[in-house]
Protein backbone atom coordinates (compact mmCIF):
# COMPACT_ATOMS: atom_id res chain seq x y z
CA UNK A 1 0.00 0.00 0.00
CA UNK A 2 1.15 3.64 -0.72
CA UNK A 3 1.72 5.45 2.73
CA UNK A 4 1.00 8.97 1.14
CA UNK A 5 1.54 11.90 3.68
CA UNK A 6 -1.98 12.89 3.80
CA UNK A 7 -3.95 10.44 2.05
CA UNK A 8 -5.28 9.35 5.09
CA UNK A 9 -6.73 12.63 5.59
CA UNK A 10 -9.03 11.65 2.50
CA UNK A 11 -9.47 7.87 2.59
CA UNK A 12 -10.07 6.71 5.98
CA UNK A 13 -9.98 3.49 5.86
CA UNK A 14 -7.34 2.06 3.09
CA UNK A 15 -7.60 -0.99 2.20
CA UNK A 16 -5.22 -3.11 -0.59
CA UNK A 17 -5.13 -6.42 -2.96
CA UNK A 18 -2.85 -7.91 -0.77
CA UNK A 19 -4.60 -7.64 2.27
CA UNK A 20 -7.62 -8.79 1.12
CA UNK A 21 -5.79 -11.75 0.21
CA UNK A 22 -4.66 -12.67 3.18
CA UNK A 23 -8.26 -12.25 4.85
CA UNK A 24 -9.50 -14.72 2.07
CA UNK A 25 -7.17 -17.23 2.89
CA UNK A 26 -7.39 -16.54 6.74
CA UNK A 27 -11.47 -17.03 6.10
CA UNK A 28 -11.52 -13.59 7.63
CA UNK A 29 -14.52 -13.41 5.57
CA UNK A 30 -17.93 -14.73 6.32
CA UNK A 31 -20.16 -13.09 3.66
CA UNK A 32 -19.74 -12.29 0.13
CA UNK A 33 -20.54 -8.50 0.93
CA UNK A 34 -17.75 -8.12 3.35
CA UNK A 35 -15.12 -9.19 0.77
CA UNK A 36 -16.63 -6.69 -1.50
CA UNK A 37 -16.82 -3.80 0.70
CA UNK A 38 -12.91 -4.56 1.43
CA UNK A 39 -12.63 -4.73 -2.86
CA UNK A 40 -14.27 -1.56 -3.36
CA UNK A 41 -12.51 0.31 -0.86
CA UNK A 42 -9.25 -1.00 -2.37
CA UNK A 43 -10.08 0.48 -5.91
CA UNK A 44 -11.11 4.07 -4.50
CA UNK A 45 -7.81 6.05 -5.18
CA UNK A 46 -9.04 8.01 -7.77
CA UNK A 47 -10.70 10.14 -4.31
CA UNK A 48 -6.74 11.00 -4.13
CA UNK A 49 -5.13 10.77 -7.45
CA UNK A 50 -7.12 12.37 -10.36
CA UNK A 51 -5.52 12.07 -13.32
CA UNK A 52 -2.94 8.96 -12.80
CA UNK A 53 -2.16 5.66 -14.67
CA UNK A 54 -2.70 3.92 -11.34
CA UNK A 55 -6.45 5.43 -11.67
CA UNK A 56 -7.45 3.83 -14.96
CA UNK A 57 -6.61 0.75 -13.94
CA UNK A 58 -8.23 0.68 -10.57
CA UNK A 59 -11.39 1.23 -12.24
CA UNK A 60 -10.85 -1.20 -14.74
CA UNK A 61 -10.74 -3.62 -12.14
CA UNK A 62 -13.85 -2.24 -9.86
CA UNK A 63 -15.93 -2.46 -13.56
CA UNK A 64 -14.94 -5.59 -13.72
CA UNK A 65 -15.48 -7.20 -10.09
CA UNK A 66 -18.63 -5.29 -10.50
CA UNK A 67 -19.43 -7.26 -13.15
CA UNK A 68 -18.54 -10.59 -11.72
CA UNK A 69 -20.49 -9.96 -8.22
CA UNK A 70 -23.51 -8.77 -9.94
CA UNK A 71 -23.62 -12.52 -11.64
CA UNK A 72 -22.60 -14.39 -8.45
CA UNK A 73 -24.87 -16.61 -6.39
CA UNK A 74 -26.93 -14.88 -3.87
CA UNK A 75 -25.97 -17.90 -1.27
CA UNK A 76 -23.20 -20.17 -0.51
CA UNK A 77 -23.09 -23.21 0.87
CA UNK A 78 -23.90 -22.73 5.25
CA UNK A 79 -23.87 -19.17 4.00
CA UNK A 80 -20.35 -19.07 4.00
CA UNK A 81 -17.95 -17.31 1.12
CA UNK A 82 -15.19 -19.83 2.79
CA UNK A 83 -16.92 -23.07 1.66
CA UNK A 84 -16.48 -22.75 -1.75
CA UNK A 85 -12.74 -21.91 -1.40
CA UNK A 86 -11.94 -24.99 0.80
CA UNK A 87 -13.65 -27.42 -1.87
CA UNK A 88 -11.35 -25.69 -4.67
CA UNK A 89 -8.38 -26.15 -2.48
CA UNK A 90 -9.50 -29.96 -2.16
CA UNK A 91 -10.20 -30.55 -5.72
CA UNK A 92 -6.27 -29.15 -6.59
CA UNK A 93 -5.00 -30.85 -4.17
CA UNK A 94 -5.93 -34.53 -5.41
Amino acid sequence: MLHLPEDNQVITHQMDLITIKEKLYNHEYKKPEEFAIDVRLSTNCYKYNSDHEIVMMAKKLQTFFEMKYANMPDEFPDDNINANLERKKRFHTK
